[in-house]
């Protein structure tokens, strides 16, 4: 798997210019992986749980939105689809932390494909 994380920052907003941090994440997975993903059906599993910035949350709030509790997560099937996977932070702080927590996370990642790769063989212990 090869993994580009990069930052860059944005401006939102139509009455007040806010600037944000947006992270874009793309990942290239090998065939192996992508079959290893595709038989076991792991598309949907969560890679990182997220929650939304602060001008989204309050865009929400402001309508009435209620979002669902996961659509904001990060799954398997983001990261295949062969864009990059972007999610927008308040400040650089936020952002870093963000792309730490997304590293750790697709190394996790790499390794649950890994073990999903073959069943285990038989094992046998005395207790």
């Amino acid at each position: 798997m090869h993994v580009s994380i990069r930052h860059r920052t944005v401006t939102r907003g139509l009455l007040r210019s806010i600037r944000q941090v947006e992270v874009s994440v793309s990942a290239r997975f090998s065939e192996a992986e992508q079959l290893v993903i595709r038989d076991r059906r792991l598309e949907d599993f969560i890679v990182l749980k997220r929650q939304p910035d602060s001008l989204s949350a309050r865009r929400r709030a402001f309508f009435g939105l209620k979002p669902a509790a996961d659509d904001l997560d990060l799954l398997v099937a983001d990261l295949m689809n062969g864009r990059p996977n972007r999610f927008l932070c308040d400040t650089p702080v936020h952002a870093k932390a963000y792309a730490w927590q997304l590293a750790k996370a697709l190394k996790s990642l790499k390794l649950f494909i890994a073990d999903n790769e073959l069943v285990s063989g038989a094992r046998a212990f005395d207790l």
